[in-house]
């Protein structure tokens, strides 16, 4: 039975225009500014497909959000288009995900010393296992009620699959307030994740209310009693109160393996740089990009020397890096205040600099850039110290 008059074979763009046409306007303003892209001596091809991996999340969340207001369909050809949609959007946003935290953070837990601007692991490492097997547990609610049909599925099995995805999007929830500081496009992903969920709700109560179990008609029979509520308008509630004893088995399950029942909270407070972080990280090292230059530029321009030891790390240093470190000493002895204003501006644009050499022809560009600063910063030396090149000398050594 149909619950509209629209014939499901037709058209997304016949059955549903302004998100055909919403869609087509995404596609249309990415090429006019890949075209344009090529007047400033870009790539146009590289500039369409960098706005095509910039604007899929936004139309796939776009085309998600107005679903919402689309009546479903009682129709397994349009179902399974739907279901298509959400599977696909949900493996781009997935994947999309995952190359935006490697970017952007590390795996690194809230102890580790990590480079100035770095930013360490969303969740903490240790609770991983339980932040999957919760994330699975909602994914599979997701399947069971994506691939059956609640008039024909018993209304238990519907109520425990709605059950294990309340689990999947609570951890959509938890996981978009953790980041939404820092990192608003890392909740694109799950907050698309909750859209479809509620979506599918959604539809399952509309095939239940059009359902309802004939045991529900008989009194006194407490199974029956048990299977009309689960079939019921008041479904999305046992739904919750069943969600609570299916996560404590999971919890008892992840206790097998070495997770503790705290981990669903610790694995997001025992973090540093987030939202519930309750950990303060250790101090960034200020990760020279001098440094930088001394091991990517080619030998013979940038000349390195030795290796260095730097905040405990070992680094190749080269006169030039020696000399500013030395230069530093003397501004830091002789007037502290204007040391530490150098040292902010230092600390704020020096690693994002660093970040950017990627090849030793970047590399050897900053040297020479530093050349004559290197200069003023050595005959600084030779008139404020008696011994310079001892002092030079002993820049970076344990």
């Amino acid at each position: 039975m149909k619950t509209s008059g629209i014939n499901p074979k037709t058209s997304i763009r016949q059955r549903h225009p302004f998100i055909f046409w919403a869609c087509m306007t995404f596609e249309i303003i990415a090429l006019l500014i890949s075209i344009a892209s090529a007047f400033v001596g870009a790539d146009p091809s590289l500039a369409f497909l960098a706005l095509q991996f910039l604007l899929v999340p936004f139309i796939l969340s776009f085309i998600n959000v107005a679903l919402i207001f689309v009546r479903p369909i009682d129709d397994r050809a349009w179902k399974i288009k739907v279901r298509l949609f959400e599977i696909i959007s949900m493996l781009i946003g997935f994947v999309l995900t995952g190359i935006v935290v490697t970017a952007w953070s590390s795996f690194a837990d809230w102890n580790v010393q990590l480079a100035m601007g770095a930013r360490h692991s969303i969740i903490w490492t240790q609770a991983i296992p339980t932040f999957v097997i919760l994330c699975l547990i909602g994914l599979a609610g997701y399947l069971i009620l994506a691939f059956t049909d609640a008039k024909i599925t018993p209304p238990f099995v519907t109520v425990l699959a709605i059950a294990a995805l309340y689990i999947g999007v609570f951890e959509c929830v938890i996981n978009s307030i953790q980041v939404y500081q820092d990192m608003i496009l890392l909740i694109i992903f799950p907050v698309n994740c909750v859209i479809i969920a509620a979506r599918l709700i959604r539809e399952k109560a509309l095939e239940l209310k059009t359902s309802r179990a004939m045991e529900s008609q008989q009194k006194g029979n407490f199974i029956a009693w048990i299977n009309h509520e689960l079939s019921s308008n008041r479904f999305p509630f046992w739904a919750l109160v069943l969600a609570f004893p299916l996560l404590g088995l999971a919890i008892a399950y992840l206790t097998l393996f070495g997770q503790r029942p705290d981990y669903i909270i610790k694995g997001y407070t025992e973090t540093a740089d987030w939202v519930f972080s309750q950990k303060i990280a250790p101090p960034g090292y200020d990760d020279h990009y001098l440094c930088t230059v001394a091991a990517q530029g080619h030998a013979k321009l940038v000349k390195p020397q030795r290796i260095g030891v730097r905040h405990g790390r070992q680094t190749i240093v080269n006169r030039q890096l020696c000399v500013a470190n030395a230069f530093e000493q003397i501004i830091e002895e002789r007037t502290p205040r204007m040391h530490r204003a150098i040292r902010k501006f230092y600390d704020t644009y020096g690693f994002p600099i660093s970040r950017v050499i990627k090849s030793k022809f970047v590399a050897d560009i900053i040297y020479l850039i530093m050349k004559p600063l290197e200069w003023v910063f050595l005959i600084t030396l030779y008139l404020c110290t008696v011994n310079p090149e001892e002092r030079i000398h002993r820049q970076y050594r344990a």
